[in-house]
């Protein structure tokens, strides 16, 4: 799970225009870019088109600081040393270096426009807020946020994951699945735009939810998590615990390789239908397919033998 931070030195309420700033090498539409940074930089634009039309704001210009390294990282954001990325309110800058996973940039892009939005929050909701709107994607040409978060349900339902306070902010406290579950259960408590229950957050006391009570919302969430199975392996395993036999079947019938179709199986099995992990069993000898089938079934396999037994 990827470790990011946010630090907030002042309240930032408005959609005030920024200046080019002068000290960046390449400027975007939205973005002043200082450091090497090109990938980082497109990636800052599209999580930026898809908040700006999911919540219909614009929060202004902010710099995007890309560091050679995690050492230069916890050198020059010393107050998120350790972590992938930091959103600096004050000086709205967005400071990280190239790791391979553009969920850093959109998180911290999310922590722009939500500051933007409802202003400063507890790093629960903070934190939440990013995680959620992380998983904004493009659905038919038009920005979309499933409000699941498949990898983040799933270690929320696992246990040992709780919801952080609203004490100062360190990201090493934070925990991220529980941080998410807490604003994903609080927006389907609201109805109407994004925008405005976002907003609603601010206003009102946000209880944390609780394992049942998140598997009960959850089911509203089926259709969301069928989308996304065929390319994500968590969403087969999060149907898997919801029982959604139906889901898998119809995922398997379209499924042809990677991690989902072992997850696919394997939620199947959990299930009861053991006969597609039969199918592929002989492919499971490597130890990372392994892994991932026990997560699915719910068991744990040590070697190929003990799996090709459970199936007998």
């Amino acid at each position: 799970m990827k470790t990011i931070a946010i630090a907030i030195a002042a309240l930032a309420t408005g959609c005030a225009t920024a200046a080019y700033d002068p000290e960046a090498t390449t400027h975007s539409d939205h973005f002043d870019l200082a450091g090497d940074g090109a990938e980082q930089l497109r990636e800052a634009e599209e999580a930026y088109a898809l908040f700006s039309e999911l919540l219909q704001i614009d929060p202004g210009r902010a710099k995007l600081v890309i560091v050679a390294d995690q050492a230069a990282f916890d050198r020059v954001a010393g107050e998120a040393a350790g972590a992938q990325g930091v959103y600096q309110v004050r000086a709205r800058r967005i400071i990280t270096f190239p790791q391979g996973d553009p969920r850093v940039v959109r998180h911290e892009v999310a922590h722009h426009f939500a500051v933007a939005l409802v202003g400063e929050l507890s790093p629960a909701l903070d934190e939440g807020i990013a995680e959620v709107l992380e998983g904004a994607i493009r659905v038919d040409g038009r920005a979309h946020l499933p409000v699941v978060s498949p990898e983040h349900f799933e270690r929320f339902l696992a246990g040992g994951v709780s919801v952080p306070g609203a004490g100062v902010h360190r990201h090493a406290h934070v925990d991220y699945a529980g941080a998410w579950a807490l604003v994903a259960f609080a927006l389907e408590r609201e109805s109407g735009p994004l925008r405005e229950r976002l907003l609603a957050l601010k206003k009102r006391a946000v209880a944390a939810p609780t394992p049942a009570e998140l598997l009960a919302v959850a089911q509203k969430w089926k259709g969301e998590l069928r989308r996304m199975v065929l390319s994500d392996a968590a969403a087969a395993r999060v149907l898997g615990l919801l029982g959604d036999v139906d889901g898998l079947r119809d995922a398997w019938d379209r499924a042809h390789s990677g991690a989902p179709v072992v997850a696919i199986a394997g939620a199947l099995a959990r299930n009861g239908e053991r006969q597609p992990l039969r199918q592929i069993a002989e492919r499971l000898r490597c130890p990372h397919l392994l892994r991932e089938v026990s997560q699915a079934v719910g068991r744990e396999f040590r070697d190929a033998a003990e799996l090709e037994a459970w199936l007998q």
